[in-house]
């Protein structure tokens, strides 16, 4: 599993054109976490 500090995701979240695929990767860890 992806795991990320506070400062990792807000430098992450400075580039606009990542906040998409930070959405894709929290719902894939959800539905990952939810069937085990």
């Amino acid at each position: 599993m992806v795991k990320f500090t506070a400062d990792e995701l807000r430098r992450i979240m400075d580039h606009k054109h990542n906040i998409r695929n930070m959405s894709v990767i929290a719902h894939v860890d959800h539905g990952i976490e939810a069937a085990t």
